[in-house]
C-alpha cells in the first residue's frame, strides 16, 4: 500500500497529524532538532521516550517528532524505528489517516502517480508538505488544476 505519510518517491515524510495548533515553520524545525538530539541521547530508553510522547511542544509538534535516519521527519515511536515494535499505543491516534491520504488510498494507481508527479513539481519543505497534506491544501490545488480527472 502506498502512503503519503512517508512518500518514498519524492523522499519526504508527513507529520501533519503529529501535533496541533502548529506555529511557524522555523519554530517547528527548531523543535524537531531539539527532539532529534533528545531522541539520539535516549534512543535505548524507551520508557523515557514513551513518557513524554503525549506532550506537545509550544510549536505544536509531538516530542517524538524527529529527523529519522532516512533523512525524513517522522515519529520516533513508529514501528519502523524499533524493528516492527509499535510504541505509539496509548500515545496517539496511530490509525488516523488525513482526508488527503484517505482519498489517495481509494484512487487508481494512475491517479496516484499523477498526484505524486504534481507533488514532486512543488519542491516542498517537510513543513509545507505536512501542513498541505493534513489541511487538504495540496489536494485542493491538485483538484483545481483538473489533474485528478
Amino acid at each position: 500500500m502506498r502512503s503519503l505519510c512517508q512518500l518514498e518517491e519524492i523522499g519526504i515524510g508527513c507529520f501533519g497529524c503529529c501535533g496541533h495548533s502548529w506555529t511557524k515553520e522555523g519554530e517547528v524545525n527548531r523543535d524537531i532538532k531539539k527532539n532529534t538530539i533528545r531522541y539520539k541521547e535516549h534512543e535505548d530508553d524507551l520508557v523515557f521516550l514513551h513518557k513524554e510522547a503525549s506532550s506537545i511542544r509550544p510549536s505544536g509538534g509531538c516530542y517524538n517528532l524527529v529527523q529519522l535516519s532516512s533523512g525524513k521527519v517522522g515519529c520516533s515511536l513508529h514501528p519502523c524505528q524499533h524493528s516492527g515494535k509499535d510504541l505509539r499505543d496509548n500515545v496517539c491516534d496511530k490509525d488516523y489517516l488525513c482526508k488527503t491520504n484517505h482519498l489517495f488510498q481509494s484512487w487508481s494507481k494512475e491517479k496516484q502517480d499523477k498526484f505524486i508527479r504534481f507533488l514532486n513539481t512543488k519542491k516542498l519543505t517537510p513543513f509545507e508538505y505536512s501542513m498541505g497534506m493534513d489541511r487538504g491544501l495540496l489536494l485542493k490545488e491538485f483538484d483545481s488544476l483538473g489533474a485528478g480527472k
